[in-house]
């Protein structure tokens, strides 16, 4: 583990993608932790327990900053310890056990200040982010937290986040109207940068005011985050400690990215997850609270805590790709989302399969969507006793009815270090072909097998991968369904779908387009992308719906069974997606489904569906914002 001194203003991420972040804030002096728990690192190792529960959010680099109250002038009291090597999050946890164990009870066990002098991981404000690494390298760099060093405790702070801005460039030439030099057009660094002009810009002001006296420690943090909160656009939950020992946690007004905390007589707590914070501190569900959209928790070093709005709230978009795919089931409203998302698709599935179960194999790829099994698996045992009991009443029941037995089985095992949609681009190619591994034998020839996956969203992982170890199992006939819709959309809000070309359903429309001779359709929307390229974002439309007006949801699936086939394979293939109408239906309250529907919750994203268009159309296929 390399401890990271910093002595410049450094932010080098380019993007945050799915991360997770996690803060404890202890209300209680360090002694406190001692005589009740035996443990005067109690803030670290919870800290660390958040992390752990959410490292499915981020294995690409792990980062902590933690701040002690009250040591004595000249003495270190901001730390900041990042990893990028593999297993970071272990290494952390090696160092911190390292270190702990060197610890010697002081003369006086309740004296804060000895614990402290012996270990930085002991400290009253605890920060931690795990990283995704989805565009920028794997490197030591791009890890957060972020620190903003400054000689003045109320202008130094940490910053960390699951966030990204869809008008970066926009923030940047602000700063830089107002004569500030930044190294970097990246979000994390002008979001870094624009919290820390205005720190400065407070302090000032309260220099001014003082006539020349010392200044109070308390910054104008609220009023601060109204001043720049105002200008972004973008999907984000991030968290910031102020070397004052003021902290801050903000969430995107249209409450796009999630982020939730916890708050007892002990300890206020934050993560991106709420089953984290559930395990943690042994809690259930109601005892978690979400930041609201458009708001900032803020804790003071004196204690107060209070819930302030920073932006006016936006019409709620809850991302429900993070619901289908990215946090994890054990989170109760999850888990039974997820299952009536499966549950939608059994009367389609059923309908694939001419309502004939006797020679049918269920099974799911990956683990993430055994929840979406399970309830697929309800779904076609509901329609089994339905028929039967209908049948039964009519006198039709056969014995073959009475045998029918729905065969699930867990046949194909998946690498969950991998997840290719987002990784990054340079190894996506190199991981596809090694995905996955499966069961033979089970399969037999006359059997049709139905694969549920959560998203089907490139057709490279399936044709490439999925699809050719299918094959060895030599079913009669392959069935794929997508507990999600297909993306269609590209996304800009925190997972890294910005490129319209690489979607198999636009793929699969431009297609068809083609074949029926609509070309000019292409050109139309092209022409409707240009005259608004130069507009604000607030006038801006998306012009590409009128592609997919074109087909159902049924034709546009043919298509994909088609161009996800390999050019060798004898078997039918089939697509299955769930309809937008499921998607509502089974999770009423996340209503974010612009990746799906092409409604975006603010202005960027018309912005970046325009560039992202017209990148394709000059095949170009770098990033579109």
């Amino acid at each position: 583990m390399k401890k990271i001194f910093l002595t410049i203003c450094l932010a080098f991420a380019l993007t945050s993608y799915g991360c997770g972040v996690a803060l404890v804030r202890l209300r209680q002096p360090i002694g406190h932790y001692v005589e009740r728990y035996d443990d005067p690192a109690w803030g670290i190792k919870k800290l660390l327990f958040l992390l752990e529960k959410q490292r499915n959010r981020g294995q690409d680099g792990t980062g902590v900053s933690i701040l002690q109250f009250n040591v004595p002038p000249g003495q270190e009291y901001f730390h900041h310890f990042k990893s990028a090597s593999p297993n970071s999050l272990d290494e952390l946890a090696r160092e911190v056990s390292a270190n702990l164990k060197k610890l010697k009870d002081p003369s006086d066990p309740l004296d804060d200040l000895a614990w402290k002098n012996q270990s930085p991981f002991i400290g009253e404000i605890l920060l931690g982010h795990l990283r995704y690494a989805t565009h920028a390298g794997l490197n030591l760099k791009y890890c957060q937290p972020y620190l903003r060093p400054h000689y003045i405790p109320g202008c130094q702070f940490a910053l960390a986040g699951n966030f990204n801005m869809t008008n970066t460039p926009d923030l940047f030439k602000d700063l830089s109207d107002q004569g500030l030099v930044l190294s970097i057009e990246s979000d994390t660094q002008v979001i870094l940068d624009t919290i820390a002009y205005q720190l400065d810009r407070s302090y000032d002001r309260n220099l001014v005011a003082s006539n020349g006296l010392p200044v109070s420690a308390q910054q104008e943090i609220e009023s601060i985050l109204k001043q720049v909160a105002k200008d972004w656009d973008g999907g984000y939950v991030f968290c910031g400690v102020l070397g004052t020992g003021d902290l801050f946690a903000c969430r995107d007004p249209a409450g796009i990215r999630p982020g939730y905390y916890f708050i007892n007589e002990e300890v206020v707590a934050v993560a991106s997850e709420k089953s984290a914070l559930m395990e943690a501190f042994d809690l259930e569900s109601a005892d978690i609270v979400p930041i609201k959209p458009g708001h900032a928790l803020l804790v003071k070093k004196d204690g107060d805590i209070s819930q302030v709005s920073i932006v006016p709230e936006l019409p709620q978009k809850q991302c429900s790709f993070e619901r289908i795919y990215f946090s994890k089931a054990n989170d109760d409203e999850i888990y039974s989302e997820r299952k009536a998302l499966g549950r939608n698709l059994a009367p389609r599935v059923i309908e694939a399969l001419d309502s004939n179960l006797g020679n049918v194999v269920f099974t799911y790829v990956p683990n993430s969507s055994i929840s979406a099994f399970q309830g697929l698996i309800e779904g076609v045992n509901d329609w089994v006793e339905k028929e039967t009991q209908s049948k039964l009443k009519k006198g039709t029941l056969s014995p073959e009815d009475l045998n029918i037995k729905i065969r699930a089985e867990h046949i194909i095992a998946k690498n969950q270090k991998i997840r290719t949609f987002i990784s990054s681009d340079m190894i996506r190619n190199s991981l596809v072909t090694q995905l996955y591994e499966v069961t033979k034998g089970i399969v037999k020839p006359e059997d049709t097998l139905v694969v549920l996956d959560d998203s089907i969203i490139r057709g490279t992982t399936l044709r490439e991968s999925l699809i050719p170890k299918l094959l060895q199992l030599k079913p009669k006939k392959i069935i794929l369904v997508s507990s999600a819709p297909p993306v269609l959309y590209p996304d800009c809000y925190g997972i890294d779908m910005s490129q319209l070309g690489r979607f198999v359903g636009f793929q699969a429309a431009i297609s068809m387009l083609r074949e029926r001779d609509q070309e000019k359709l292409i050109d139309e929307v092209r022409h409707a992308a240009l005259r608004q390229k130069n507009l604000p974002p607030n006038r801006m439309q998306n012009c590409l719906k009128k592609v997919y007006d074109s087909f159902t949801l049924d034709e546009l699936s043919h298509k994909i069974s088609r161009l996800i086939s390999p050019a060798f394979c004898k078997i039918p293939i089939q697509v299955i997606y769930q309809s937008i109408e499921g998607l509502h239906k089974a999770m009423p309250n996340f209503k974010g489904d612009w990746y799906f529907s092409g409604d975006y919750p603010t202005p960027g994203g018309y912005q970046v569906l325009n560039n992202s268009f017209l990148k394709w159309y000059l095949n170009d296929d770098s990033r579109s914002y």
